[in-house]
């Protein structure tokens, strides 16, 4: 993967869809409390996480390069410099799909998570309503991104011994 990919992120038509998911996420960011947050973005331009009022802090990070975490440290995706257990929220938004390894990271993301912590995994469907525009993209020369549905990041969850209470799909049909 090219290290353009997460160029497609700044694009003003994912901004809306970034900006939209956050938005229907306000109402559980406001309720969820505890030491600290974590939050991994494809870019660094991604509109503002909303607040969490009761949670002491968030650590945030985005995708500079695939192999290459930046922001409020720079990091290798695959090697979280945290502790396990270590945040008791942990936002994913569309991270995954421009990362170079994908369940590598989906493993370091399940050891940061709290035993009854809140992971948030936002991501493109792989035949979502989003499909046409992304290979569209990749056509122009866009690098190609790795859609990360739902049932894969389960089976790693469960792999790694954390449960999933609930997955929900955001924004319009």
């Amino acid at each position: 993967m090219s290290s353009n990919a997460p160029n497609l992120f700044a694009a003003a038509a994912v901004q809306r869809l970034l900006a939209d998911e956050l938005r229907a996420l306000a109402p559980e960011f406001s309720g969820v409390f505890g030491r600290q947050g974590l939050v991994v973005r494809a870019h660094a331009t991604a509109p503002e996480v909303p607040s969490a009022p009761m949670l002491g802090g968030l650590v945030r990070l985005h995708v500079a390069t695939p192999s290459r975490l930046a922001g409020d440290l720079d990091c290798d995706p695959v090697e979280l410099p945290f502790v396990d257990a270590s945040f008791r929220l942990v936002l994913v938004q569309h991270a995954a799909e421009a990362i170079a390894e994908p369940e590598a990271f989906r493993s370091e993301i399940a050891r940061v998570v709290e035993p009854g912590g809140i992971l948030m995994v936002l991501g493109f469907q792989p035949l979502g309503a989003w499909r046409p525009w992304l290979l569209w993209q990749q056509f122009r020369g866009a690098a190609k991104l790795r859609p990360d549905p739902a049932w894969i990041w389960r089976d790693a969850l469960a792999d790694a011994g954390v449960d999933m209470y609930a997955c929900r799909r955001v924004g319009p049909l």
